[in-house]
Protein backbone atom coordinates (compact mmCIF):
# COMPACT_ATOMS: atom_id res chain seq x y z
CA UNK A 1 0.00 0.00 0.00
CA UNK A 2 2.55 2.40 0.78
CA UNK A 3 4.76 1.77 -1.96
CA UNK A 4 1.67 2.46 -4.51
CA UNK A 5 1.17 5.34 -2.69
CA UNK A 6 4.80 6.83 -3.19
CA UNK A 7 4.97 5.83 -6.53
CA UNK A 8 1.44 8.05 -7.60
CA UNK A 9 2.94 10.52 -5.78
CA UNK A 10 6.09 10.32 -7.63
CA UNK A 11 4.24 10.15 -10.51
CA UNK A 12 2.17 13.37 -9.95
CA UNK A 13 5.95 15.03 -9.35
CA UNK A 14 7.03 14.30 -12.70
CA UNK A 15 3.61 15.31 -14.17
CA UNK A 16 3.46 18.80 -12.14
CA UNK A 17 7.10 19.16 -13.08
CA UNK A 18 6.06 19.28 -16.96
CA UNK A 19 3.52 21.83 -16.14
CA UNK A 20 5.35 24.09 -13.64
CA UNK A 21 8.81 24.16 -15.32
CA UNK A 22 10.47 23.05 -12.32
CA UNK A 23 13.36 19.94 -12.53
CA UNK A 24 11.47 16.71 -11.30
CA UNK A 25 14.69 15.39 -9.84
CA UNK A 26 15.02 18.18 -7.14
CA UNK A 27 11.86 17.54 -5.31
CA UNK A 28 8.97 20.16 -5.08
CA UNK A 29 10.17 23.40 -4.77
CA UNK A 30 9.55 25.14 -1.61
CA UNK A 31 7.86 28.00 -3.60
CA UNK A 32 5.79 28.48 -6.58
CA UNK A 33 4.71 31.18 -9.01
CA UNK A 34 1.51 32.47 -9.01
CA UNK A 35 0.91 31.18 -12.89
CA UNK A 36 2.45 28.39 -11.98
CA UNK A 37 0.05 27.66 -9.13
CA UNK A 38 -2.60 28.73 -11.69
CA UNK A 39 -1.27 25.75 -14.38
CA UNK A 40 -1.00 23.16 -11.63
CA UNK A 41 -4.62 24.14 -10.19
CA UNK A 42 -6.08 23.93 -13.70
CA UNK A 43 -3.60 21.96 -15.68
CA UNK A 44 -6.15 21.38 -18.85
CA UNK A 45 -5.48 24.47 -19.82
CA UNK A 46 -2.01 24.77 -20.36
CA UNK A 47 1.77 24.59 -18.91
CA UNK A 48 2.70 27.83 -17.26
CA UNK A 49 5.16 29.93 -18.98
CA UNK A 50 8.05 29.18 -16.97
CA UNK A 51 8.93 32.95 -16.76
CA UNK A 52 6.61 33.93 -14.28
CA UNK A 53 4.00 35.90 -16.38
CA UNK A 54 0.65 35.76 -15.78
CA UNK A 55 -1.55 32.94 -18.19
CA UNK A 56 -2.53 34.11 -21.82
CA UNK A 57 -6.49 35.54 -21.80
CA UNK A 58 -7.61 31.80 -23.96
CA UNK A 59 -7.18 30.54 -20.01
CA UNK A 60 -9.93 31.68 -18.72
CA UNK A 61 -9.94 29.27 -15.26
CA UNK A 62 -6.35 29.87 -14.92
CA UNK A 63 -6.66 33.51 -15.34
CA UNK A 64 -9.13 33.80 -12.51
CA UNK A 65 -7.54 31.59 -10.16
CA UNK A 66 -4.35 33.69 -10.79
CA UNK A 67 -6.00 37.06 -10.24
CA UNK A 68 -7.67 35.48 -7.25
CA UNK A 69 -4.38 34.56 -5.59
CA UNK A 70 -3.10 37.93 -6.58
CA UNK A 71 -5.41 39.95 -4.51
CA UNK A 72 -5.70 37.63 -1.50
CA UNK A 73 -1.83 37.11 -1.21
CA UNK A 74 -1.52 41.21 -1.23
CA UNK A 75 -3.94 41.35 1.47
CA UNK A 76 -2.10 39.41 3.40
CA UNK A 77 1.56 40.44 2.31
CA UNK A 78 2.00 36.49 1.90
CA UNK A 79 4.24 36.53 -1.25
CA UNK A 80 7.89 35.62 -1.33
CA UNK A 81 10.32 36.26 -4.51
CA UNK A 82 11.58 33.62 -6.36
CA UNK A 83 14.02 33.95 -9.55
CA UNK A 84 12.45 32.63 -13.10
CA UNK A 85 14.23 33.07 -16.59
CA UNK A 86 13.62 36.66 -18.43
CA UNK A 87 11.24 36.62 -21.40
CA UNK A 88 13.67 36.49 -24.40
CA UNK A 89 16.41 36.18 -22.29
CA UNK A 90 16.79 32.52 -21.15
CA UNK A 91 20.16 33.25 -19.47
CA UNK A 92 18.94 36.26 -17.39
CA UNK A 93 16.53 36.24 -13.95
CA UNK A 94 14.20 38.53 -12.99
CA UNK A 95 12.26 38.08 -9.62
CA UNK A 96 8.34 37.06 -9.40
CA UNK A 97 6.08 36.67 -6.79
CA UNK A 98 5.35 33.67 -5.36
CA UNK A 99 3.64 31.26 -2.47
CA UNK A 100 5.11 28.76 0.16
CA UNK A 101 2.77 26.24 0.98
CA UNK A 102 0.67 27.59 4.39
CA UNK A 103 0.33 30.95 2.47
CA UNK A 104 -1.70 29.10 -0.44
CA UNK A 105 -3.25 26.74 2.08
CA UNK A 106 -4.35 30.28 4.48
CA UNK A 107 -5.60 31.50 0.81
CA UNK A 108 -7.55 28.14 -0.31
CA UNK A 109 -9.50 28.17 2.98
CA UNK A 110 -10.14 32.22 3.05
CA UNK A 111 -11.57 31.45 -0.66
CA UNK A 112 -13.57 28.32 0.38
CA UNK A 113 -11.50 26.43 -2.20
CA UNK A 114 -10.13 23.00 -2.73
CA UNK A 115 -6.93 22.56 -4.63
CA UNK A 116 -6.42 20.22 -7.30
CA UNK A 117 -4.72 16.60 -7.28
CA UNK A 118 -1.25 18.53 -8.23
CA UNK A 119 -1.79 21.55 -6.14
CA UNK A 120 -2.47 19.26 -3.39
CA UNK A 121 0.21 17.30 -3.88
CA UNK A 122 2.59 19.93 -3.59
CA UNK A 123 0.88 21.13 -0.42
CA UNK A 124 1.18 17.63 1.14
CA UNK A 125 0.65 17.48 4.75
CA UNK A 126 0.75 20.69 4.57
CA UNK A 127 -3.13 21.00 3.23
CA UNK A 128 -4.77 19.92 5.81
CA UNK A 129 -8.93 21.71 5.52
CA UNK A 130 -9.80 23.08 8.84
CA UNK A 131 -13.47 23.28 8.64
CA UNK A 132 -15.46 26.01 10.71
CA UNK A 133 -17.28 25.17 13.60
CA UNK A 134 -21.05 24.22 13.70
CA UNK A 135 -23.55 26.88 13.64
CA UNK A 136 -24.79 25.92 16.86
CA UNK A 137 -21.48 25.80 18.43
CA UNK A 138 -21.15 21.94 18.93
CA UNK A 139 -17.60 20.53 18.10
CA UNK A 140 -17.77 19.79 14.12
CA UNK A 141 -18.04 16.25 13.38
CA UNK A 142 -17.92 13.71 10.27
CA UNK A 143 -20.82 15.10 8.62
CA UNK A 144 -19.82 19.03 9.09
CA UNK A 145 -16.67 18.53 7.28
CA UNK A 146 -18.29 16.79 4.46
CA UNK A 147 -20.65 19.04 4.16
CA UNK A 148 -18.35 22.20 4.29
CA UNK A 149 -16.25 20.28 1.61
CA UNK A 150 -19.34 19.50 -0.59
CA UNK A 151 -19.61 23.00 -0.38
CA UNK A 152 -16.30 23.84 -1.01
CA UNK A 153 -16.35 21.43 -3.98
CA UNK A 154 -18.77 23.65 -5.88
CA UNK A 155 -17.41 26.52 -5.36
CA UNK A 156 -14.19 25.24 -6.66
CA UNK A 157 -16.26 23.98 -9.96
CA UNK A 158 -17.97 27.23 -10.40
CA UNK A 159 -21.12 26.70 -8.57
CA UNK A 160 -23.35 28.63 -6.34
CA UNK A 161 -24.06 26.22 -3.60
CA UNK A 162 -27.43 27.38 -3.91
CA UNK A 163 -28.09 27.33 -7.48
CA UNK A 164 -26.66 23.98 -8.37
CA UNK A 165 -27.05 23.66 -12.46
CA UNK A 166 -28.06 20.50 -14.07
CA UNK A 167 -25.88 17.59 -13.57
CA UNK A 168 -23.93 19.48 -10.93
CA UNK A 169 -24.07 16.77 -8.17
CA UNK A 170 -22.99 14.66 -10.02
CA UNK A 171 -19.73 16.32 -10.96
CA UNK A 172 -19.53 17.88 -7.22
CA UNK A 173 -20.00 13.87 -6.10
CA UNK A 174 -17.69 12.79 -8.44
CA UNK A 175 -14.64 15.49 -7.18
CA UNK A 176 -15.43 14.43 -3.43
CA UNK A 177 -15.05 10.70 -4.07
CA UNK A 178 -11.93 11.25 -6.30
CA UNK A 179 -10.07 13.57 -4.30
CA UNK A 180 -11.56 13.33 -0.75
CA UNK A 181 -11.92 9.27 -0.37
CA UNK A 182 -10.39 8.89 2.75
CA UNK A 183 -13.50 11.41 4.01
CA UNK A 184 -16.64 10.09 1.98
CA UNK A 185 -17.92 7.13 0.19
CA UNK A 186 -21.12 6.86 -2.08
CA UNK A 187 -23.55 6.28 0.74
CA UNK A 188 -22.11 9.29 2.74
CA UNK A 189 -21.93 11.66 0.14
CA UNK A 190 -26.17 10.85 -0.13
CA UNK A 191 -26.30 11.03 3.37
CA UNK A 192 -24.15 14.42 3.53
CA UNK A 193 -26.08 15.88 1.05
CA UNK A 194 -29.83 15.44 1.79
CA UNK A 195 -28.20 17.12 5.35
CA UNK A 196 -26.97 19.79 3.79
CA UNK A 197 -30.04 20.50 1.28
CA UNK A 198 -32.33 20.19 4.69
CA UNK A 199 -30.23 22.92 6.31
CA UNK A 200 -30.48 24.81 3.17
CA UNK A 201 -26.64 24.67 1.97
CA UNK A 202 -26.93 23.06 -0.90
CA UNK A 203 -29.56 23.26 -3.78
CA UNK A 204 -30.58 21.86 -7.37
CA UNK A 205 -31.46 25.08 -9.05
CA UNK A 206 -33.97 22.74 -11.59
CA UNK A 207 -35.96 20.83 -8.29
CA UNK A 208 -36.28 24.24 -7.15
CA UNK A 209 -37.82 25.70 -9.73
CA UNK A 210 -40.41 22.46 -9.96
CA UNK A 211 -40.94 22.53 -6.51
CA UNK A 212 -41.92 26.64 -6.60
CA UNK A 213 -44.29 25.45 -9.45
Amino acid sequence: MTENRDRAIGLLLMRAARIANFDAAQGWPDALTLDELAALQYPEEGAASGMGMGPSHDRPNQTDFCGLLAIFAKQAAATVKVDRPMPGAMDDKWPCDALERPALKGILQSAGLLPSELVGAWLGTDWQATPSPAKDGRQTGKQEEQIQTIEATARTLKYDPLDIPDGGRAAIKAHCLEHHFGLFTESGFDHAWKAANRQDRIRIHMKERYIAR
